[in-house]
């Protein structure tokens, strides 16, 4: 059975695919990478950018934000396209990570406080509006 998925995410698109998707996930360190080019390449030189967009591979975006007290969140959001697979790919599939992360100006150093692998999307989700609204 073919079924068709569509992905909201970055730019409207309409891509049609038909081959197996297998993907390269980023994990945390990757994105704090993206996090760390974030905070000094763009949220100093313009303190009114809250976000930042990275392509990790082709059909994989990395969003890196910020929230109060030094505290830094990634996402990783595939592309907005359409597929056509079948029903057993779709197993494989990963369509959120999200990491926490915390700056120590003091120490230069940074810490991860939540990665949705080990605590869980809902716990991400809880930490981040916590940590981003207070």
């Amino acid at each position: 059975m073919i079924t068709k998925i569509k992905f909201i995410g970055l730019k409207p698109s309409l891509l049609v695919k038909r081959r197996k998707i297998e993907q390269p996930y980023p994990d945390c360190e990757m994105m704090l990478e993206v996090v760390k080019e974030y905070r000094q390449n763009y949220m100093n030189s313009n303190p009114t950018k809250s976000y930042f967009w990275k392509p990790y591979s082709e059909h994989i975006w990395i969003l890196a934000t910020w929230g109060k007290d030094n505290i830094f969140f990634a996402q990783m959001r595939l592309k907005s396209e359409i597929y056509y697979a079948y029903l057993e790919e779709l197993d494989n599939l990963i369509f959120f990570k999200g990491c926490i992360f915390e700056y120590d100006d003091v120490n230069d150093s940074w810490a991860k406080l939540v990665d949705s692998d080990e605590d869980g999307e809902d716990v991400f989700w809880q930490m981040h509006d916590y940590y981003k609204y207070g």
